[in-house]
C-alpha cells in the first residue's frame, strides 16, 4: 500500500539475517501458507522494496542482496533440495 501510495518502503536486515537467495526460498516453503490469509507473516516482493537498511545504514536492494551475510546452516534443510 505505501508503494502505491508514494511511500518509500524499507526493509530492515540486521548482521546475519540477509540470506542467500537459494536459503531464503528453501525456508519460504516451509513457513508460507497455502493461502494467504491463514499466514500469521506478510512476505514483501523485494521489488516492492526500495531501500534495505543493514549495519552501514540504507543502500539500494541490489546492493543490499550482494552482502548476504547469514552463513548456510546446511543441517536446517534435511530432505530440501538446493
Amino acid at each position: 500500500m505505501a508503494r502505491a501510495a508514494g511511500i518509500p518502503v524499507w526493509l530492515v536486515a540486521g548482521v546475519g539475517r540477509l540470506l542467500p537467495g537459494r536459503m531464503w526460498e528453501g525456508l519460504r516453503g516451509r513457513v508460507e501458507p497455502d493461502e494467504p490469509w491463514d499466514a500469521d507473516d506478510e512476505f514483501v516482493p523485494l521489488d516492492l522494496v526500495d531501500r534495505i537498511v543493514g549495519p552501514s545504514g540504507p543502500e539500494p536492494v541490489a546492493d543490499a542482496l550482494r552482502r548476504t551475510d547469514c552463513p548456510v546452516a546446511p543441517e536446517l534443510f534435511k530432505g530440501d533440495v538446493f
